[in-house]
């Protein structure tokens, strides 16, 4: 069944456009509509609503009816008038359905869009998955950290291999070595200066302790200035 294109319609501006280049394409062959019906196999009227710009022939038609009456610009022209914009990815797509309405390239662009419209906006729906994704990487960075505790991965062939934050045991440029404290930082097990400050103090007898102590409070004392 034909569908008209109404003269109010936005539509009938690109119809009239490619019926004006059928027409030239005619007259410069010297054929009619019913020459040219009978080529395409197409109907007289079909090609009178083309001619007129009542409609808009697809993408096929317009082939046939440039190889018909070797006028390649009807081809051309065809695509040209019916490249659209997808209104969600702003990607160029040629529309080549009957109806001639399709506002977006593929069925996921329009669910997006439809998403969109209905319910909440885009900035809001992007702020929503942001987070998230930072709770699912806080989450996968607290199953791993649970599964080695050590900080490297063992398990190359894991599931969360991809998403982990733990670098790879075996994997030599991410290997970082675990930081351990040294008894030079000042980080020593409780008790342990206690027995080292012991263990040196035993070298000597009473009276070198005594002698010691008496030379450390003198020069404590020069160093705060109060004379020795």
């Amino acid at each position: 069944m034909t569908h008209l294109i109404p003269l109010s319609s936005s539509k009938t501006d690109r119809a009239i456009r490619f019926g004006a280049e059928l027409e030239r394409a005619m007259r410069a062959r010297g054929v009619g509509r019913r020459a040219v019906a009978r080529a395409i196999g197409a109907s007289d009227t079909s090609v009178m609503y083309w001619r007129t710009g009542r409609t808009l022939p697809r993408i096929v038609t317009a082939d046939k009816l440039a190889e018909a009456l070797d006028w390649n610009r009807l081809s051309s022209l065809a695509r040209t008038l019916r490249a659209k914009s997808c209104l969600v990815c702003d990607v160029n797509f040629v529309d080549d359905s009957g109806s001639d309405n399709r506002l977006y390239c593929s069925l996921s662009c329009r669910a997006v869009r439809g998403k969109s419209v209905v319910g909440v906006d885009r900035r809001t729906r992007a702020a929503i998955a942001e987070r998230r994704l930072v709770a699912h990487q806080r989450a996968v960075a607290a199953y791993c950290g649970g599964c080695e505790p050590s900080g490297r991965c063992i398990t190359p062939d894991c599931a969360l291999r991809p998403v982990s934050p733990l670098s790879l045991g075996s994997d030599p440029m991410r290997l970082v070595p675990v930081l351990r404290p040294s008894p030079r930082n000042g980080h020593r097990a409780p008790g342990q200066q206690r027995a080292i400050v012991a263990a040196v103090w035993a070298r000597y007898t009473s009276e070198e302790r005594e002698a010691r102590i008496a030379r450390a409070a003198s020069a404590s004392r020069l160093a705060r200035g109060l004379g020795a």
